[in-house]
């Protein structure tokens, strides 16, 4: 197995932080927001937050896009999953994930951008962005989540989504 494919497989393991940073982003855009007692230093810790977040981000996209490269689920040439035919779920939600994870990315860069371009205390419009990159990480791991533990009515369901993930059911 080649290196980059090891790294593609990490996928599942390094999107925590970038989770983790957007969930404690938030709070401290809000504190810092407030103005009382120390918000210069929650401004500091909602800046180091972002950069941290946005960086931690970069691993998991490319980790992601290589995955599925690797299992064939994007095309030769193309940059995103083909949508499939109608009623195929699983090609749904691929494009789901990864039109999130790229929509989490421009959410990021904006918020990262913004409360670079202000020491003082950060912007509504930085805190809005902040909000917006934490629901879109989230929705993105939400059906990420679905693509690698599906939930099915059927048996036949499940065995069809353990078929085009090209993993075992544990």
């Amino acid at each position: 197995m080649s290196p980059l494919q090891i790294f593609a497989l990490k996928h599942p393991a390094m999107i925590h932080f970038p989770i983790a940073a957007t969930l404690f982003l938030v709070p401290a855009l809000l504190l810092a927001r407030r103005g009382k007692g120390n918000a210069e230093a929650w401004s500091l810790t909602a800046r180091y937050l972002a950069w941290l977040g946005l960086l931690s981000f970069l691993p998991p996209l490319l980790s992601g896009f290589l995955w599925a490269k690797g299992m064939s689920l994007i095309p030769s040439g193309h940059f995103l999953a083909p949508l499939g035919d109608p009623g195929d779920d699983f090609a749904l939600l691929i494009r789901r994930h990864q039109l999130f994870s790229l929509a989490g990315l421009a959410a990021g860069l904006a918020t990262v951008w913004l409360l670079s371009r202000r020491r003082e205390r950060p912007g509504r419009l930085a805190v809005s962005l902040g909000c917006l990159w934490m629901a879109v990480t989230l929705a993105t791991g939400y059906f990420g989540g679905k693509m690698t533990h599906p939930i099915a009515s059927t048996p036949d369901a499940a065995a069809s989504a353990d078929a085009a993930t090209g993993a075992p059911r544990t």
